[in-house]
């Protein structure tokens, strides 16, 4: 039995001090030392303001009238259309004010 054990911790013991020698001379690994750069090119910055945004007619040709869909910009409107309004006016309503308009 004393064999057993002994081949066993003679095994067991090798394996680890190759697992051992394995992590400390493991080349392969990142050490943090080969970094590499690379110099992106970067786009000018659009002015959300010079874009147009364009309605989807197709979203309103759906068919089902229970459902009633609204959009909301995160931007000011214009005074001609009457859509100038801040966030804390269109806040100042609840769900049931904007039941009664529809």
């Amino acid at each position: 039995m004393n064999n057993k054990w002994g081949k066993f911790l003679l095994v067991f013991g090798l394996m680890s001090l190759a697992f051992v020698l394995l992590a400390v001379f493991d080349n392969t690994g990142n050490t943090g030392k080969d970094k590499v750069t690379q110099k992106v090119k970067k786009e000018k910055v659009q002015n959300i303001n010079d874009l147009h945004l364009y309605d989807k007619e197709t979203l309103y040709n759906q068919g089902d009238p229970d459902v009633i869909t609204m959009y909301l910009t995160v931007r000011r409107g214009n005074t001609v259309e009457n859509t100038n309004h801040s966030w804390s006016e269109v806040n100042q309503y609840s769900a049931y004010d904007y039941e009664k308009w529809v």
